[in-house]
C-alpha cells in the first residue's frame, strides 16, 4: 500500500495489487472540490488495513488562512473508508464538525475491526490530542475522547497512534516541563478507559518531537527526534537526534512500565552522535 499526498487540490491513494498480479497500481483521487487536502510530517499513518481488508484513510481538509485571527490557519480532519480493498470507498465523514483554527494532522490505525483516528485540536483555549474510535471497521463511530492531559497553555501536537488487539496507544509532544517531551496513554478496552499518562522521553532540557509509535503482542516501541546540544564540527548546537525506546511489556492494566520508579523514568546516554539511532528503555 503507498499513499502519495498533495498540497494542490486533491488526496490520492494508490491500491496496491497482489503479488502474483501483474500491472500497474491503480490510483483513485479521494478528494474533491477546491479546499485543499494533505498529509503531512510522516512519523505516523494516514492509512490503515483491518482485518477483513478494509482501507482506511485520514487527512487534514486545508488548511485555510483564518480570516478573523491572522497567522492561523483553519483545519477540518476527514476519513474515509474502503470496505473492499479499495474497489469501492464510501462518503469523506468529518471527525471535527467545523474548520477550527490549529486543527492538526491526523494520524489512524486499525487492528481487528477496531479503528482509530487521532488529531490535535483546540478546546479551552489550549491545543490537545483527541481520539475517534469505531468498533465495526469504520462503519460507526463513538464521540472523540479527549486523551491528552496537558495543563491549560500548554499545547501539545502531532500525535500518532498503534493499536494491537483490543488495545490502542497515543503518544504525543507538549512542553509542561519547559522543553517538549514525549507523552503516552494506553487503553486496553478500545479506548473506553485510559491508563496514566507516562512521559516516555528523558525530561533533561533538550526538546523531543514528532513521535512515532508501533505495539505488537505485549511490547510497546516509541521513537521520537529531539534536539542534541552537543556541537559538532559540521553542525551547530541544536541538531537533530533521532531516539527510539523499547518500553516493555504492558502490565495487565495495559501500562507500560516506562519508570523505573513511580514519577521517574529511566533515561539512557544520549545516541553519541546527531543522527544516530539510540535504543533503550527496559522489559519486565
Amino acid at each position: 500500500m503507498r499513499t502519495r499526498a498533495t498540497l494542490a487540490r486533491s488526496l490520492v491513494l494508490a491500491v496496491g495489487l497482489p503479488a502474483a498480479t501483474s500491472g500497474a497500481l491503480q490510483a483513485q483521487p479521494l478528494t474533491e472540490g477546491d479546499v485543499p487536502s494533505r498529509l503531512q510530517f510522516n512519523f505516523g499513518r494516514a492509512v490503515a488495513v483491518d482485518a477483513a481488508g478494509g482501507v482506511h484513510v485520514a487527512w487534514l481538509s486545508g488548511p485555510t488562512l483564518d480570516p478573523a485571527n491572522p497567522g492561523a490557519t483553519l483545519g477540518q480532519v476527514f476519513y474515509r473508508r474502503s470496505p473492499d480493498g479499495g474497489a469501492h470507498w464510501e462518503a469523506p465523514r468529518p471527525m471535527t464538525p467545523t474548520p477550527f483554527p490549529f486543527t492538526g494532522h491526523p494520524k489512524v490505525a486499525a487492528a481487528g475491526l477496531h479503528v482509530y483516528v487521532v488529531w490535535h485540536g483546540v478546546s479551552e483555549g489550549t491545543l490537545r490530542v483527541f481520539l475517534a474510535h469505531s468498533p465495526d471497521a469504520g462503519a460507526h463511530w463513538e464521540e472523540p475522547r479527549l486523551v491528552s492531559d496537558n495543563p491549560g497553555g500548554v499545547g501539545t501536537a502531532w500525535p500518532s497512534v498503534a493499536a494491537w488487539g483490543d488495545e490502542v496507544h497515543v503518544v504525543w509532544g507538549d512542553g509542561r516541563t519547559g522543553a517538549a517531551e514525549i507523552y503516552l496513554r494506553s487503553s486496553p478496552n478500545g479506548g473506553h478507559g485510559w491508563t496514566p499518562v507516562r512521559r516516555v522521553s528523558c525530561d533533561d532540557g533538550r526538546s523531543s518531537w514528532t513521535p512515532s509509535v508501533a505495539a505488537e503482542g505485549a511490547t510497546v516501541h516509541v521513537a521520537w527526534s529531539d534536539s542534541d546540544t552537543t556541537p559538532t564540527p559540521t553542525a551547530g548546537p541544536m541538531t537533530a537526534a533521532a531516539r527510539a525506546r523499547n518500553v516493555g511489556k504492558r502490565s495487565t492494566t495495559g501500562a507500560p512500565p516506562i519508570s523505573a520508579k513511580p514519577g521517574r523514568t529511566r533515561c539512557a546516554s544520549p545516541p553519541t552522535r546527531p543522527g544516530t539511532l539510540g535504543r533503550h528503555g527496559r522489559r519486565r
